[in-house]
Order: structure tokens, then sequence, then C-alpha cells
């Protein structure tokens, strides 16, 4: 989830899946640089872990935040 707002205006954006959750452990490296979550189901071995820290610099640098909500085995 992230938001934005500037002069009184708020952009609000929710990504929502049915994947498997994230642990608490991973949610914790989500946004760093080159971090790359715990092998399992979903574990893609060849990503660098640069997308969710470059959003969240983005979303940052524009005045907004960005979170993570997730609870392992509870997809939607």
């Amino acid at each position: 989830m992230c938001k934005f707002s500037s002069n009184k205006k708020l952009v609000a954006v929710e990504v929502v899946d049915s994947g498997i959750g994230i642990t608490e452990e991973d949610q914790k490296k989500l946004f760093k640089q080159f971090s790359k979550l715990s092998a399992g189901s979903s574990y893609n071995p060849n990503g660098v872990g640069l997308g969710l820290s470059i959003c969240k610099q983005i979303v940052q640098k524009s005045g907004g935040e960005i979170w993570v909500s997730s609870r392992r085995d509870e997809g939607l």
C-alpha cells in the first residue's frame, strides 16, 4: 500500500493478491536493496532485489509512504 498527499489531495494505491503471504522476517527485508526473500514456492532466483527498494525511494521522494501488510499462509 502506498499513499501520496499534496495540497490536501490524497492518492492511495493498494495491491492485493492471493499468494501465500510473507513472513514477518521477510517483510523486514522487502524494501531493502539487494535483499531477497526466503526460498519458497514463489521464490525467483533470478531477481536482484532492487524493484521494491526503488519503488520506496520514488514514493518517499514524492512525499508518500509505502508499506506491506501480510501474513504467511493467509493469501486472499
